[in-house]
């Protein structure tokens, strides 16, 4: 892991998540964002991890995988880029129920829990625009 410099974390206002807000909640959060880069194979997180950040993957491929009762690994799915992970993180915060590893070189934003908990007392418009995007990923893994 390596933590880099990003000139406009434009990987925020790319996303659906973030994408109706207009500008000036948006470069709130990019003030909150953290941009790392990940090499192949390295675990970006593992189960039982604090699930307290939101992923956007910029550039990569991410790999979900969980282990099955007899000791298998099962690939779940991939994150590519511009796919997130962890809204329900940045609301209830919990432990990881599935490992997450790079599978080739990627770049991530995150923005940790604690950061988006302060986001939203301030600009409340930021929160519901998560919980919209939840909902319509619910309502797509329902479909």
């Amino acid at each position: 892991m390596r933590k880099l410099t990003h000139p406009n974390h434009n990987c925020i206002s790319e996303t659906v998540l973030f994408s109706q807000l207009p500008q000036d909640e948006l470069n709130m959060i990019s003030k909150q964002i953290n941009y790392i880069e990940y090499a192949p194979g390295e675990t970006i997180f593992d189960v039982e991890d604090d699930s307290d950040r939101l992923l956007l993957v910029h550039q990569g491929k991410l790999k979900i995988s969980q282990t099955s009762s007899n000791g298998k690994e099962q690939t779940l799915y991939f994150l590519n880029e511009g796919d997130i992970d962890g809204e329900e993180s940045l609301i209830i915060g919990s432990r990881h129920a599935v490992t997450c590893v790079a599978v080739i070189k990627s770049r991530i934003c995150e923005i940790r829990r604690s950061d988006f908990m302060t986001l939203t007392k301030r600009q409340p418009t930021i929160g519901l625009s998560l919980a919209i995007s939840i909902a319509e990923k619910m309502q797509k893994l329902q479909t």
